[in-house]
Parts: structure tokens; sequence; C-alpha cells
């Protein structure tokens, strides 16, 4: 390509990367300091951007030059934001979060694929009481003076919980895949007998409801892959989306996250407990989504279809819970 078909290929970038509602030459523009006329004929190619221009659209928009030029460098593109412990706002996390949902949300064609190593994050906001202690198990790890504070349920802003109910919402309204085995929903198993051993509750009181509301998490969960579908949690008439929920027990999870949003897909990918990067680069992302699909066909969907495998899979974890609960 010669120098104004790659600029123009890079607006192309842009532009499928835009959430619907969102005009290019606006866009460009406001991010640029500059008219729409002058948006316009730098999208059209009459007018070369500059060096500054390119490195301001390229990191705003998470696009890798050396796709665009065929450069086959061996890396690949990645955005994110490392938790800082010293800046660091749960809230502002969570924001970051329903913005994200909000941009998949807005496209028509949506999808995400989930290959889980935890309990997705989403399903912590079905009750508070999970929510709470996901929040204490996450503050332990990040930052340095929750080392010794012991668990409350009054540390749990409800403004936290509510956003954290807005994210459900939105998951509960994008069709979504999850790939889970046994271990997955036992992690955050592991991390209450850790806090319990270390003696971090107050109470084996408080052990025993978290445990009660896990069997609780579970039923709900069961019943969504029952049905097949998911049921949003706010009255704002959005209608619940599809839910597909496989087994796979001969490959442990990796929180790997692929968002299909129109023709494009992101992927994103779980790094050091709490953080997220995330990728557009096609050959990466295109790679990742073959691995998903080959992984759900030696995988068993365990929702609206087999019964019998739905429901020994969803016995096993509730055994683990009863295990626990005897020896509280």
């Amino acid at each position: 390509m010669d120098a104004k078909e790659i600029q123009q290929a890079i607006f192309q970038q842009i532009k499928s990367r835009l959430a619907p509602n969102l005009v290019l030459v606006d866009t460009v523009a406001e991010l640029l300091n500059i008219s729409t006329d002058s948006a316009y004929r730098r999208i059209r190619g009459e007018k070369p951007i500059s060096l500054d221009e390119l490195q301001l659209l390229c990191s705003s928009f998470g696009i890798s030059l050396d796709t665009l030029l065929q450069i086959k460098s061996g890396a690949f593109l990645f955005a994110g934001k490392n938790v800082d412990e010293r800046n660091f706002r749960f809230d502002e996390y969570l924001d970051d979060i329903i913005q994200q949902l909000g941009y998949f949300h807005s496209f028509e064609e949506k999808k995400m694929y989930w290959h889980c190593k935890d309990l997705p994050v989403f399903h912590h906001y079905f009750n508070r009481e999970i929510a709470a202690f996901k929040y204490y198990f996450w503050m332990k790890v990040i930052f340095p003076e929750f080392q010794d504070k012991k668990f409350s349920w009054t540390d749990y802003p409800d403004s936290l919980f509510s956003k954290g109910q807005k994210i459900l919402h939105l998951y509960n309204t994008i069709p979504s895949v999850e790939i889970w085995n046994v271990e997955s929903f036992s992690s955050t198993i592991h991390q209450i007998e850790f806090f319990k051993d270390t003696r971090c509750f107050t109470s084996a009181g408080d052990v025993r409801l978290l445990y009660e509301k896990l069997e609780d998490l579970l039923d709900l969960l069961e019943d969504t892959a029952d049905k097949g579908f998911k049921k949003p949690i706010l009255n704002d008439g959005l209608k619940g989306a599809p839910f597909e929920l496989y087994q796979n027990d001969m490959l442990l999870g990796h929180n790997t996250i692929v968002a299909q949003i129109g023709k494009s897909h992101i992927v994103y990918l779980n790094h050091s407990v709490i953080n997220y990067v995330g990728t557009r680069d096609v050959g990466f992302c295109e790679y990742t989504v073959r691995h998903m699909q080959n992984l759900m066909r030696k995988s068993t969907l365990i929702s609206s279809v087999s019964e019998k495998e739905r429901r020994n899979f969803f016995y096993a974890m509730r055994q683990k819970i009863q295990e626990k609960k005897k020896a509280l």
C-alpha cells in the first residue's frame, strides 16, 4: 500500500472500533482538535496526517502499525491499566467494566466467550454477600494495609454493590458462552477456606453464610443454564440474552475473554489477579477465536440440553460446599 492507502486503512480501522452511535468524522475532529472539514480531508487521504496525529490515533484506538504495514515482527499490541495500590479506586475499576459492557451492548451483533479459571466477575453481583467477600479478597491482594484487616460485611459500600448490579444487568443483556469445570467454582471456596484458616473471619457464622449464598448462586446459575437465557435484574425494558454453558474437565481455564462486536473481535487476558489487558490484533484474535471454538467442540454443552450432565456438574459443586459446611 502507498501512504494514502495506509492512511485510509487507519481510518477504516478506527471506524470499525467506534460504537454505532458515534460518527467517525466527529470523533476524529474532537480527538485531533481540528475542524470537521480538516478531519474529512484526512479521512479521505487528501491531507497527510502528521506523526503526532498518527501516534495519537493509534494509541487512542489500539491500532498496530505492524499489522497495517504487514510487518512480521511477532509482536502483538495490548492495552490495559495495571492496578496501582497508591491511586487505585475500586469504584473506578467497576466504572471501566460498565463502560466496556456498555460499548459491547451498543452493537447489534455481539457475543462474549469466557474460558473460566475463576467465577466470572459478573456472577459476584447476584448477591451482596459474595460481592462483599470478593471485594475483601481483592483489597487484601492489592493493599498492604489490608493484610491485618478482618472481614466485615459493613466494610463493603452500597455504592459499589449498585455498580456491580449494573455490571450484572449489562452482562445479562449480552449473549455469552462460558466454559467451566468444577475448579472454576472451587477457586472461590479455596479463597474462603484460606481466610478461615488464617482467622480473617470474626465468626464461623460469616463463613456459613457465604457458603449458603454460594449455594443460592449455584441454584440460580443452574436455572439459567436450564432455560438457556439470562434474566435482566433492572426493569428498563432490556431483554435477557442467550446463555451457553459448556463443561470441560480436560483443561483448566485461564480467564480468557473474547468479545465479538460487529465483524471484529477483542481478546482480554487476565493477569496479576485483578488486571486485564486487551488486544484487537487481527491475527491474535483470529487465533484465539479458533482455539475457543476448538475448545467448545471438545466440551459438553450443558445449557438447554444434556440435563443429566448439567445436574451432575452442579451436584459436584454443591458437594464441595456441603463438605466445607460440615467441617465448620
